[in-house]
């Protein structure tokens, strides 16, 4: 029998870019569809119960889905630990039945009572929680295809099937009339439709047999570290959603659905970054267990730099035109454009110095990097508490920045003392200044025309694209100077 233990070449790490791309383009655009039908208070209803399913989504598998990964690496077809993973499924679906029959319950209405009256809130969480149970699942799955070094089945259902379905799904519904009830339909669907796209593959790279049952030592060393191994997605996770709870809290439903738009907008930042990084983790990891920490320190500033000429024209693009999605969406979605600039710049110090993370977290030092995490919950929590009740969406701006650049500047700290390297590449901020010198010209040139036209505003933002990548493209070989070589 032909094993599916494959190695991630360039081929597959290309389409599983390609899917994250995909997936963070459809995304903006299938939200950007919804807003505009909705208004800004059922939007915001909308991403306050996506926030709630996203947490939940990352506690619930347990750390299964990282565990996975460290168990079955390539473990070869009719393996124990191959049939081992149907009993690991089991163990994490009761939780999301819980969850499911805790909302319908009481805790929903409680929820809406309590924080967010009067917004219909109970109904489309709810709803919004029968998607659970099936990304659950699929996360486990992705963890166990990565065990076995063939993670596209779960890229594929995660990032190309499930977008496309929750955007076909709400173009179906809302031609009876758009609701916040219809997004979370489509919410669910959407899940159920992506997790049985990998259930069709899994069936045959893990199957079901009276070995699947066996509680042998290694199985139940893995149910007890399990957990350990979620704590820093999970405390990742609630940092990231602390400013817009807390904004649906104290400033209502209508201030987060205006500051998730943004922040939608605000995510093509992070495109480039993330699908650069798609393969990085093994390279770094690799070059530390090759005793190479230069090599280490190479690939991170590379990463960065290249992430960095890519994201600086969406960064500069969306901090100057950015608030033109009102002409779009309509005038209750205007946001301030300081706000949007701070948004921007949250995501885009991710992009260049974000990469640090994996300095720690694949050379074994998990748990400084734990820490560091901790710490910035902790600074996002009371930063949250302290500045939106009295800001609204400024303030929650101003806390993800706050947060963000101390995280950053903690895990700098760090990796110069454990490994020895620095994970900051400063020349990385060369891209968005030369982005930033372009762009301003054109922008007040343009201003007028722009705030009021939306053909305009696709005009100067790309004119200012084309000349920013002529501008690279003849400053390429200064470029290619920075990048290091890889012994």
């Amino acid at each position: 029998m032909k094993s599916d233990v494959v190695k991630p070449g360039k081929r597959a790490t290309s389409l599983g870019a390609m899917c994250l791309i995909y997936n963070q383009v459809v995304t903006a655009l299938s939200g950007v569809y919804i807003a505009s039908h909705l208004g800004p208070a059922e939007y915001g209803v909308v991403s306050l119960a996506r926030t709630a399913l996203v947490i939940l989504a990352t506690i619930a598998p347990l750390g299964l889905d990282l565990s996975l990964q460290r168990y079955l690496a390539f473990a070869p077809p009719n393996s124990l630990q191959r049939y081992q993973v149907n009993l690991l499924r089991l163990t994490v679906l009761p939780l999301s039945v819980l969850i499911i029959l805790a909302c319908t319950a009481g805790f929903g209405s409680y929820a809406e009572a309590t924080w967010f009256p009067n917004s219909g809130f109970s109904a489309v969480l709810t709803i919004t929680m029968l998607a659970l149970p099936p990304l659950v699942d699929q996360a486990v799955l992705g963890g166990a295809f990565r065990g076995i070094m063939n993670p596209l089945p779960s890229l594929i259902a995660s990032y190309a099937v499930q977008p496309t379905a929750r955007f076909i799904l709400a173009l179906i519904l809302f031609q009876g009339g758009a609701s916040a009830l219809d997004v979370a339909y489509a919410t669910s669907m959407a899940a159920i439709l992506s997790a049985a796209t990998v259930w069709i593959i899994a069936a045959r790279a893990f199957p079901v047999g009276r070995k699947t049952f066996t509680l042998n030592a290694d199985i139940k060393q893995l149910l007890l570290y399990s957990p350990i191994l979620a704590i820093s997605m999970v405390v990742t996770t609630i940092t990231r959603s602390t400013d817009a709870l807390t904004l649906g809290v104290f400033s209502g439903t209508t201030d987060v659905g205006i500051y998730n738009v943004a922040l939608l907008i605000g995510q093509l930042i992070v495109v480039a970054g993330a699908a650069l990084g798609q393969s990085l983790p093994g390279q770094v990891a690799n070059a530390y267990k090759s005793n190479k920490p230069a090599d280490v320190e190479t690939l991170l500033k590379n990463t960065a730099l290249l992430a960095s000429v890519f994201a600086a024209p969406v960064y500069v693009g969306v901090a100057l035109w950015g608030n033109r999605a009102s002409l779009v969406l309509g005038a209750a979605f205007e946001i301030d454009a300081v706000a949007l600039t701070l948004i921007c710049s949250t995501q885009f110090a991710y992009v260049i110095f974000g990469f640090g993370g994996l300095a720690l977290s694949m050379t074994g030092h998990q748990n400084p990097e734990l820490r560091i995490l901790l710490v910035g919950m902790v600074i996002q929590i009371f930063a949250s508490l302290l500045l939106v009740p009295h800001f609204g969406i400024g303030g929650a701006a101003v806390s993800s920045l706050t947060t963000t650049f101390s995280i950053l500047f903690m895990r700098g700290i760090a990796v110069k003392r454990l490994i020895g390297i620095s994970s900051v590449p400063i020349y990385a901020l060369l891209p968005p200044i030369v982005a930033a010198a372009l762009g301003l010209p054109i922008f007040f040139v343009t201003r007028e025309l722009t705030q009021t036209s939306l053909a305009w505003t696709c005009i100067a933002g790309t004119a200012f694209v084309s000349i920013y990548f002529v501008v690279i493209l003849l400053g390429r070989p200064l470029v290619l100077k920075r990048q290091g070589k890889i012994t």
